[in-house]
């Protein structure tokens, strides 16, 4: 199989512990640029967060980011594709998380905004570099400005809470929404059309690249249907394990070069 697009994840596969490329993993995806492999990176983080990353791999094309909801390209910062989440849905999101006292991002135009700068949007900041836009009450703040909500984030350590801020949602908006999980701690809630997935056909479509030669590479049940529909589907080994037995071929970890594994062992072989 002849690849000739490769999509990375980046928390958890791209980038190690430190939130960084390791020198290996850089090396690497030069490698097999300078091959013609295009690469791209498919991200739950927000455009202007994956952009960081995008200039140090010099990316042009299109980028995934906030799990597909938005399509933006590396290079002019033109827009491909934007299905945030429908407003009429967003006020049910945030009194259910106030409920439960789940701190929650909004992203709008890539600006995070949330009720207050706390411990987990200081977790936040620490993984990804940005920061938090408070705004006291939150819910006020989004039907004032009437403005889409590209994806909602609720962070949340305690696993007693999360879990039942997580049911409680999904039993109200599951039909009508896109949820998933992208970390133990991070529940991302999304339009209904979006996914890594159906953004690496559409990122293919534009770029005229079979669907067949791509290979894709995640770590969690958000990269899932990305692993799933592309030609090569790899995960990590520090993957949830049920990611692992549906991904085509399983590399090392984060922090033991996985994508420098990808690269030399089946992509240039």
């Amino acid at each position: 199989m002849e690849i000739k697009l490769l999509a990375l994840d980046l928390d958890g596969t791209l980038l190690n512990s430190q939130e960084v490329i390791s020198k290996e993993n850089l090396k690497a995806v030069k490698d097999v640029q300078k091959k013609g492999v295009t690469v791209t990176l498919a991200t739950g983080r927000p455009y202007s967060s994956a952009m960081k990353f995008a200039d140090i791999l010099n990316i042009t094309v299109p980028l995934i980011t906030y799990n597909g909801a938005l399509i933006r390209f590396g290079s002019n910062g033109d827009i491909l594709q934007h299905y945030p989440v429908p407003n009429e849905y967003t006020p049910e999101i945030i009194r259910t998380a106030e409920k439960y006292d789940v701190h929650l991002n909004l992203y709008i135009d890539d600006i995070l905004y949330a009720a207050e700068e706390n411990e987990m949007s200081a977790l936040y900041k620490d993984s990804t570099g940005m920061n938090t836009k408070p705004v006291g009450d939150l819910l006020d703040f989004f039907n004032s400005s009437a403005l889409p909500t590209t994806k909602a984030l609720a962070i949340e350590k305690s696993k007693d809470k999360m879990k039942k801020f997580s049911s409680e949602l999904k039993d109200k908006m599951g039909s009508k929404l896109h949820i998933t999980s992208s970390k133990d701690f991070y529940l991302e809630i999304m339009n209904k059309e979006v996914s890594k997935g159906r953004a690496l056909k559409k990122v293919c479509c534009r770029l005229d690249i079979p669907l067949e030669n791509t290979a894709a590479v995640g770590d969690n049940y958000n990269d899932l249907d990305m692993i799933l529909c592309a030609g090569l589907g790899a995960a990590v080994s520090s993957a949830q394990p049920d990611i692992k037995e549906k991904a085509d071929y399983v590399v090392p970890s984060n922090d033991e070069h996985a994508i420098s594994f990808l690269i030399y062992d089946k992509i240039l072989g």
